[in-house]
């Protein structure tokens, strides 16, 4: 009974998450979810690319998740440039007041994509984007 009971509920709890997809997609016949949370990103030049994630604060949880999805996107983007590594030059973070949830929480930022960590600044993080595709928790290397 317990088991059954703990399935259902498993179950629950995964559909309540923030879908990862383009935001615009309509996802499940769920136009609003699709319009309004998960990713974009554009091409800015120079190896350059703006990526963003935007995730529910009430059903992402934990937040990490959020987070975790827009390394999981830069990593995308990354691999699809015909790049193996990516440096996050600039993030922000942005708490947004929502009708239907608390708040939605909006990352954006400012990557830069490359073939090696060759130099990149110290103080800054240099994610491989092979195993962050795998993971979505994003592996970097520190130089």
């Amino acid at each position: 009974m317990f088991r059954y009971l703990f399935v259902l509920l498993s179950l629950f709890m995964a559909a309540c998450t923030t879908p990862y997809a383009r935001q615009g997609d309509a996802l499940n016949g769920n136009i609003f979810i699709g319009t309004h949370y998960g990713y974009d990103d554009k091409p800015l030049g120079d190896d350059r690319y703006w990526v963003s994630y935007r995730g529910n604060l009430q059903t992402d949880t934990p937040h990490i998740r959020i987070y975790e999805r827009l390394r999981l996107r830069a990593a995308q983007v990354t691999m699809a440039s015909g790049h193996k590594y990516f440096v996050i030059e600039k993030q922000t973070e942005t708490l947004e007041p929502n009708a239907t949830a608390p708040k939605d929480l909006l990352l954006e930022a400012t990557i830069r994509v490359m073939d090696s960590p060759e130099g990149v600044a110290k103080n800054m993080r240099v994610f491989e984007a092979e195993p962050t595709l795998h993971t979505g928790e994003g592996s970097y290397l520190f130089h």
